[in-house]
């Protein structure tokens, strides 16, 4: 399995980082686009957001240098803290700790509700 380690900087100067990670993501097939600055893998392409303890599994991953953007598609699981996600296609913002689903048919579970408060 070939690789890349990704260390993604705030999208610009001055910017909030709201997850320090590192990315790692591997596949049978890999490439990197100096001109896009994009990194591709397929081939049961793996990603890994250590900051976030997020593992994706999917068909292809591509990640954008530029805009901090991993697309997952094809057979993607995400699993973070204890919740598997799954679906045919998703979106990350690598510096954000959120993700857009992409297609209507995902399913989420190993999830806990709870009830509460504020303050």
């Amino acid at each position: 399995m070939l690789g890349f380690s990704i260390v993604p900087q705030p999208v610009a100067y001055g910017s909030s980082n709201d997850c320090e990670c590192v990315l790692t993501i591997q596949g049978l097939k890999t490439s990197f686009d100096e001109k896009t600055l994009f990194y591709y893998a397929s081939g049961d392409a793996q990603a890994c957001v250590s900051g976030q303890s997020a593992d994706i599994c999917a068909d292809v991953i591509r990640y954008s240098d530029l805009d901090k953007i991993l697309d997952a598609r094809g057979n993607v699981r995400i699993t973070r803290n204890g919740v598997l996600t799954t679906g045919k296609a998703f979106r990350f913002l690598i510096n954000s700790r959120e993700y857009l689903i992409t297609d209507d048919k995902s399913v989420v579970s190993g999830v806990k509700l709870t009830v509460g408060t504020e303050p």
